[in-house]
């Protein structure tokens, strides 16, 4: 989840000098409000990762990406979904369903009801400063997940990789509990085992 990119890295003039060997890797990069202005989240377009387009890739996916490719070698195709949006708490990642399931209607639930009011009362995700200056907590429960995980529903994933940073570091104590119910709705919408 952590919005570090390749062309950040050390070695990224000799990852992209040795990117065009990998020829069955694939990439879909979504936009997101904070890197594409008001395009929104969940929508993006996918390519091949030659030299001039893994930049923008997050590092820790594209080297778990290439890894794979060499292991798996040409006649396997190895596609990175990028689904980061950077500063989203886990709560974000988790199916409204399933949290509601276990925690009942707390706080979190009402900022999720309002969050989808303001989507049929206006056709469209809150995205602009505007929209979310309506909110206390612009990381609303359910966000992430509804607009990046459960588009891929019905695909069949090998693997995931997690690299969060801080949004979570206020909330440390319940990490735990909900890194796992996080991980039930990425296994249940992905496909993915533990």
């Amino acid at each position: 989840n952590m919005d570090y990119n390749v062309q950040y890295m050390e070695d990224y003039l000799e990852l992209k000098a040795n990117a065009n060997n990998y020829t069955n890797l694939r990439g879909y990069l979504s936009a997101n409000t904070y890197r594409h202005g008001e395009d929104g989240m969940g929508s993006g377009n996918w390519c091949r990762l030659t030299a001039d387009k893994i930049g923008s890739f997050p590092a820790t996916g594209y080297a778990m990406a290439t890894i794979l490719a060499m292991e798996l070698g040409d006649d396997v195709t190895v596609a990175i979904v990028e689904a980061s949006y950077p500063g989203s708490t886990i709560k974000t990642w988790i199916d409204a369903d399933r949290y509601i399931a276990k925690y009942g209607n707390d706080a979190d639930v009402q900022k999720y009801k309002n969050y989808l009011a303001f989507f049929e009362a206006n056709g469209r995700c809150p995205t602009s400063k505007n929209d979310l200056s309506t909110f206390t907590d612009k990381w609303t429960l359910s966000m992430c997940y509804d607009a990046i995980l459960a588009p891929l529903k019905g695909y069949k994933v090998k693997a995931v990789v997690w690299d969060q940073g801080s949004g979570d570091l206020s909330r440390y104590a319940s990490y735990a509990e909900l890194y796992a119910l996080m991980q039930e709705t990425f296994n249940e919408t992905l496909g993915t085992e533990d």
